[in-house]
């Protein structure tokens, strides 16, 4: 819900098909095969899978985790080229996994979006995160900063332009 007084309210209503979110917890099979690999880490299966399919219409392949340790497996064996975290990981301080990612030389150039159920964007950029959302996060605000962070020429170069 969006309101300016005196001008009015607008109201979004998003229905989405919760079926996928009830499959694997971890699900290591790109939802695109082309385009920028986004790693999407969330221990709320219906929350990494709204993000996996936003950012999939967007053009990325995107693959998902549901803690800390599926990440780092997945980051082991992939480069991604951008991280969504949340940042309330059962098995992990996600502000610590943060700021490892950012002091190691082999990870320290792959973009992170923060992601948390409080405003904690302050300390998301001071950490070296991107961008920081409050869940629930507004998708295309998301999409934006993600095709900004993952640049779309990754994309167009995926599909053949």
């Amino acid at each position: 819900v969006t309101s300016t007084p005196g001008e009015g309210s607008t109201f979004t209503l998003r229905i989405v098909d919760a079926a996928p979110a009830l499959a694997a917890a971890n699900d290591d099979t790109p939802i695109h095969a082309h385009g920028p690999c986004v790693l999407v880490v969330d221990d709320d299966a219906s929350a990494r899978d709204l993000v996996r399919r936003q950012l999939s219409r967007a053009g990325f392949s995107v693959v998902g985790a549901a803690d800390a340790a599926s990440a780092r497996r997945q980051m082991a064996t992939q480069r991604p080229n951008l991280l969504v975290l949340d940042i309330d990981l059962p098995d992990a301080n996600g502000w610590a996994m943060l700021d490892a990612l950012k002091r190691d030389p082999a990870t320290a150039s792959i973009p992170v979006i923060g992601m948390s159920g409080d405003d904690e964007r302050a300390r998301s950029l001071a950490l070296g995160a991107e961008e920081h959302f409050t869940k629930p996060a507004d998708l295309d605000a998301l999409t934006t900063i993600a095709l900004r962070c993952a640049g779309p020429s990754g994309i167009l170069e995926a599909v053949g332009f």
